[in-house]
């Protein structure tokens, strides 16, 4: 009977319950703009017209920067007027600034499923690997922020399930055009987007059939088409007195101010340090009386222990028997990974940095889970685990107020 019952029952839907809940609960809370939403929520109201346009004085020096309707000049403007349809609608506010953060948050779970569901044809690979993010500290945290990093996340998924689905049937043309509208999109909602959607262009390589020049021109083709959709937000710029020649240079002084050198960050961290989850960042601390509310963002211990440990057994598996799939994990991965040890190398970068790669290492710890074991038993407790350490980090995911007592145990 409970055989029949665990059979029977529709993970998805209580995974993505959960995921509702741990993203949505008190969400208009801290009340005050936390960490980089100090960025992000004041752009977005200026660019809705809630906020004027204070000017841009300071960046005299730099003619194309100083006209910007956008004073958050170096991230591009989607992901801030996303955050600001959400304080046109709930107001300024914390429920406005962070509401489609956990829409895309959620939405993005959804689509990743249907990626693991159409690289594997498993759905319980699918469904197990779909309630490890769900549970990832990181996951939780950036959607529950107004930072840009989850529209980010969401777009790139998008991205690589077209380019999965266009490898699997390249005379459906329509995947060709959602990759790159939603190439477009991920790099309108933060340029670094580029380093990531290099990992979509490694997966459709290995899974298309096609012969190789085939498959650079498609690659070649949606990239031309992104740059094109892209370029659709010159029209915007216009009436600030940007020519389309000038747009583009905008783009290259932007480059050169945020590509410099940056001042010392006390969170700043190395990609080398990202796995190991050494350096969690603090995006928000509050005491009153006796209780303290804080927001920590870093990623699921068990989770991403799991995730080095299981790209050691994925490694051995493709190894012994050349599957596909076991390879597209591992060029995802790297692909998401290395290219910003090279960007960062003379730069600090942040420990959310290694949120688009969070889904691609739940993945791993599913898949290398599956092939460890055929034991459910063995596999739901594990899923136990990750439960466990998500009921103890419930306070520092959502900023829950805690005992001072109970938050020494965190920071020790």
């Amino acid at each position: 009977m409970i055989k029949r019952l665990l059979a029977n029952w529709d993970w998805l839907s209580t995974i993505l319950i959960a995921a509702v809940i741990l993203r949505f609960w008190n969400l208009h809370a801290p009340s005050n703009i936390v960490f980089d939403e100090f960025h992000y929520v004041p752009a977005a109201k200026i660019l809705v017209g809630v906020d004027p346009h204070p000017g841009m004085k300071a960046w005299f020096a730099y003619p194309l920067i100083v006209k910007s309707p956008d004073i958050n000049f170096s991230h591009p403007p989607l992901g801030k007027f996303i955050i600001g349809a959400g304080i046109k609608l709930f107001g300024d506010r914390g429920i406005g600034w962070r509401f489609f953060s956990a829409i895309f948050g959620t939405l993005s779970l959804i689509v990743f499923f249907v990626l693991a569901l159409e690289l594997f044809k498993d759905r319980f690979l699918a469904n197990l690997a779909t309630f490890f993010l769900s549970f990832d500290f990181m996951h939780v945290v950036q959607s529950r922020i107004a930072m840009l990093d989850v529209f980010l996340v969401f777009f790139v998924l998008v991205t690589v399930l077209a380019l999965v689905k266009l490898a699997a049937a390249p005379q459906r043309k329509l995947w060709a055009v959602l990759a790159a509208l939603s190439m477009a999109l991920a790099v309108s909602s933060k340029y670094n987007a580029v380093l990531y959607i290099l990992a979509g262009y490694g997966v459709f390589w290995i899974l298309s059939s096609q012969p190789w020049r085939q498959k650079a021109i498609y690659l070649g083709s949606i990239g031309i088409g992104a740059f094109a959709l892209y370029s659709l937000w010159a029209i915007y710029y216009h009436p600030f007195g940007y020519s389309y020649a000038e747009w583009l240079r905008y783009h290259l002084a932007v480059s050169r101010e945020t590509l410099g050198p940056l001042k010392f960050h006390g969170y700043g961290s190395s990609p080398f340090e990202w796995l190991f989850n050494s350096k969690p960042i603090l995006y928000h601390f509050n005491r009153a009386g006796s209780k303290v509310s804080v927001i920590y963002a870093l990623g699921h211990p068990v989770i991403w222990l799991a995730g080095l440990l299981g790209s050691f057994v994925l490694f051995a598996e493709y190894r012994a028997k050349h599957r596909k799939t076991d390879l597209i994990l591992m060029i995802w991965f790297l692909m998401s990974y290395v290219p910003l040890i090279f960007v960062l190398w003379r730069r600090q970068g942040f420990l959310y940095h290694m949120l688009p790669a969070v889904p691609v290492i739940c993945l791993i710890v599913a898949r290398s889970l599956t092939i460890l074991t055929k034991k459910r038993a063995v596999i739901y407790s594990f899923c136990a685990a990750v439960v466990l350490g998500a009921v103890i980090g419930f306070p520092i995911m959502t900023g829950a107020p805690m005992p001072e007592k109970l938050y020494g145990l965190f920071v020790k």
